[in-house]
């Protein structure tokens, strides 16, 4: 199984729109992609699979719904959530969703608590 970074799915992932610099990552993580599943096929591999998301979709499925009882750092070899940008983007997300239905009052009292937090580190 071939898996890219998954830039792709981060609008669906994240509601993230990608950025110019994003888009052109996407097309290079592409175009690698592409180029290493069609290496193993002329050498013969009679299959060869690429993972719809990449990295990205993966570590989303392992972070919301994976196997019972795994988290991403149960599964990934040499994954770091602190140094992440999926570990980041997923802790993100998952804020939003927790407060999507929270008061103004909590809102603005979780954002400044972010800006504390932010300002210590």
């Amino acid at each position: 199984c071939v898996m890219g970074e998954g830039f792709a799915s981060f609008p669906v992932l994240y509601n993230h729109p990608l950025s110019k610099e994003e888009q052109k990552l996407l097309e290079d993580d592409i175009s690698r992609t592409s180029s290493c599943a069609l290496f193993f096929l002329k050498k013969g591999f009679p299959f060869v699979s690429l993972l719809r998301g990449g990295f990205a979709a993966a570590h989303a499925f392992l972070s919301r719904s994976g196997p019972s009882g795994l988290s991403p750092t149960d599964v990934l070899v040499d994954y770091d959530p602190d140094s992440s940008l999926f570990a980041q983007l997923e802790t993100t997300r998952q804020e939003q969703e927790r407060f999507k239905s929270a008061s103004n009052r909590e809102k603005t009292a979780r954002a400044v608590q972010r800006i504390i937090d932010n300002s210590m580190t």
